[in-house]
Order: structure tokens, then sequence, then C-alpha cells
């Protein structure tokens, strides 16, 4: 399954607009409580109109398998939630928490996709 990051290049395929309820996995669950920058109070909905999409998986058909989302936590924190579509719904599948000055420069781009030029 292609994964694909913002800065190579997202492809052209239909991301989930709008608010959403969010289902969190035990893992996730588990990872809010230990994370390294402190408790994370999970958000039970995210509007993905504030929230900047890092990462997009697709399946071999080209539908959306998984998306990254970072959006703002408080003040200081960042929450990265990869959160998998079901209907009106998105299942996060685990979270964790950057500092809002964290731009992650160190981008390993063998880990990604080039989206086809159309």
């Amino acid at each position: 399954m292609p994964l694909y990051h913002k800065d190579i290049g997202l492809p052209k395929v239909s991301l989930p607009t709008g608010q959403f309820t969010l289902d969190y996995s035990s893992h996730a669950r588990e990872e809010a409580v230990v994370d390294r920058y402190g408790n994370i109070k999970l958000p039970r909905v995210i509007d993905t109109s504030k929230a900047e999409v890092i990462e997009v998986e697709t399946d071999t058909s080209g539908k959306v398998s998984k998306v990254l989302y970072r959006m703002q936590l408080d003040e200081r924190r960042d929450i990265c939630m990869p959160v998998i579509p079901r209907g009106l719904k998105l299942f996060v599948k685990t979270v964790w928490v950057n500092l809002r000055s964290d731009r992650h420069k160190t981008l390993d781009r063998s880990k990604y996709a080039k989206p086809a030029a159309k």
C-alpha cells in the first residue's frame, strides 16, 4: 500500500472533510497516558479543516486507507493521529504529541511514494 508525505507530494484522492467523531483504539488510549510530553486529553471530534494532513496511505485501488492528521492540542503542543476512515467516524490507531515548534526536518524520503503525474 503506497504511503505519501505532504513534503514529497500527496495523491489526488478524496480525503475525509468536515467534522468526524473519533473512535480510539485501546493502543491509542494507552499511548495518551504515557506520552513523553505529558498526558493527552483526547479530542472527541476532529474538524479536518483545522488539521494538517501529513501522510496519506492508499489501498491498491487508490482508495484512502489511512490519513495522518496533525492539529493543535494546546498552546505549546500538537497532537498527531493516524486515522482509518470508517463512514461518519474516524478510527484512531494511535496518538502522540509533538511540540508546536517541532517541524521534523529529518524526513526519510525512502519510506514514501511519489504521486503519479496526471
